[in-house]
């Protein structure tokens, strides 16, 4: 009885679910979580040098990145995306946390055991 299933089933779930608007509200959700990943990962991450430098500005995040407030809507919009720049992020030369690597490889690497437990 496929014939009685199309006939009635069909329409009727087509009328009632919104299945068109599912793939736009899972996009939101998604755009939504990498901005909260990306302004979370600014805390720990910048382009400046670690520590005093020459013109007097310091940071203490012991990441570099490129990514500033400004840009966190243009650059983090997905997951995928967000993931993929993280993944590729460098400890900065003289942040005591870790000796050249990458967020991924951190925790293993850790020089300070409170820092590598969080």
């Amino acid at each position: 009885a496929p014939g009685i299933f199309q006939w009635y089933a069909v329409p009727a779930c087509e009328e009632k679910a919104t299945f068109l608007s599912l793939k736009a509200d899972f996009q939101e959700a998604n755009k939504a979580q990498a901005v909260d990943i990306c302004n979370r990962f600014l805390e720990v991450c910048d382009d400046l040098a670690f520590g005093p430098n020459v013109a007097g500005v310091s940071s203490l995040k012991p990441f570099y990145c490129t990514l500033t407030s400004a840009d966190v809507d243009s650059q983090c919009a997905s997951v995928d995306t967000v993931a993929l720049m993280i993944n590729g992020t460098y400890s900065k030369p003289g942040a005591p946390i870790c000796a050249n690597c990458t967020v991924g490889e951190c925790p293993t690497t850790c020089t300070v055991e409170a820092a590598r437990n969080q």
